[in-house]
């Protein structure tokens, strides 16, 4: 389940609008067999069994508390970005 279908607009983060363990309903956007993957999208309900307007989640993001700051991590480099391939030459 990416982040871009879990609610309308934009969410940053995830864990704004559900924590690890929810169970969610969704539903199959797409199947992609060449690349492996399952595209879904979240089907918010209530625990009465109604549907969640788009707008009780926005709100939800909204009071969501702070995340927690993260250790710095070195960005890129020694991870082999280039996996062992010659680099191609740049077209002209």
């Amino acid at each position: 389940l990416h982040v871009s279908n879990v609610g309308p607009g934009r969410v940053a983060h995830i864990e704004d609008v559900m924590a690890r363990g929810d169970v969610v309903d969704v539903v199959v956007q797409e199947v992609d067999k060449d690349r492996g993957r399952i595209g879904l999208k979240l089907v918010a309900k209530h625990e009465n069994g109604g549907l969640v307007l788009p707008e009780e989640l926005i709100e939800r993001a909204k009071d969501a508390p702070p995340r927690e700051e993260r250790e710095e991590r070195p960005r890129g480099g020694g991870r082999g970005g280039d996996r062992g391939r010659p680099r191609e030459r740049e077209r002209r």
